[in-house]
């Protein structure tokens, strides 16, 4: 017959995750899981070995890509930016062709400028 006994009989204390007796002066656990280890209640570990597919390292595939999205980022903003400064530069002035040259002089109705003053030494 098995009677309950105090855990520090048990391997481990049962992990304190079951109950220890005592039978015929073997120390036992019960453990309160029954996926547990039986011997000292400890949770079961299991290991993974590696799987048959080969690992692939991406890591310079998606540095690559990142740098080429990058440089056609730049690419891009160069264009727009060389497109803008052009535009602004067309528009800056005025440009006049020589055959509309007299066309375009416009003669100010302001009144004349008072003659300057020439100092004589």
């Amino acid at each position: 017959m098995a009677s309950s006994v105090d855990r520090s009989f048990c391997a481990s204390r049962c992990s304190e995750r079951g109950v220890c007796y005592s039978a015929a002066g073997d120390y036992f656990c019960v453990c309160y899981d029954v996926a547990a280890d039986p011997s000292d209640c400890s949770p079961v570990t299991t290991t993974t070995i590696p799987s048959a597919c080969k690992e692939t390292n991406s890591f310079w595939l998606l540095w690559m890509v990142l740098v080429l999205v990058g440089a056609a980022l730049f690419a891009l903003l160069y264009v727009v930016a060389w497109r803008a400064v052009r535009y602004w530069r067309r528009h800056r002035f005025a440009i006049v062709r020589v055959d509309e040259e007299e066309c375009s002089r416009a003669v100010p109705k302001a009144p004349p400028l008072e003659p300057e003053e020439v100092a004589v030494d």
